[in-house]
């Protein structure tokens, strides 16, 4: 990976990490969403790159499994709340697929499994596992949450 690639990446993901936490903190479906499927847009891009260079088939496995990802987190305009009981489930499930995906890709970096990706991104994976987590927490233990 060339310096201008691993210097924009590393600039982008930290900023779509920050507008993930943002839209968690704030409760702004919008921002969390976008900051969601941006950032999971990013080893698309980058396992692109990759598998270009060497064709390994690894790469195509990961570019699906964040694809998956970018389908599952894009920000779409249908607002719900709690009144809505099946759309919460449905989103909490999400928001679980997104953390075991996030974490695994986190360990698999951070084990240096994958050795192609600098250790910062898979701390960044386990960042966006935690910022969920920390949305679904607050939904559970916050009485009739309502996200913007």
């Amino acid at each position: 990976m060339n310096l201008v690639n691993f210097t924009l990446g590393t600039i982008i993901s930290l900023l779509f990490v920050m507008i993930t936490a943002y839209g968690a903190y704030k409760k702004d479906r919008n921002l969390f969403a976008l900051g969601l499927c941006f950032y999971h847009t990013i080893p698309i891009i980058g396992e692109s790159l990759l598998y270009a260079e060497n064709n390994d088939l690894m790469h195509l496995t990961i570019i699906m499994l964040f694809l998956t990802l970018v389908i599952i987190t894009l920000p779409i305009g249908i607002k719900y709340g709690a009144d809505n009981p099946a759309a919460m489930a449905m989103g909490q499930k999400n928001g679980f697929a997104v953390i075991v995906a996030n974490l695994c890709h986190g360990y698999l970096i951070l084990s240096e499994l994958i050795h192609h990706i600098p250790i910062h991104f898979g701390i960044f994976h386990l960042c966006m596992a935690s910022i969920v987590l920390y949305a679904i927490v607050r939904s559970y233990t916050t009485p009739n949450s309502r996200w913007r």
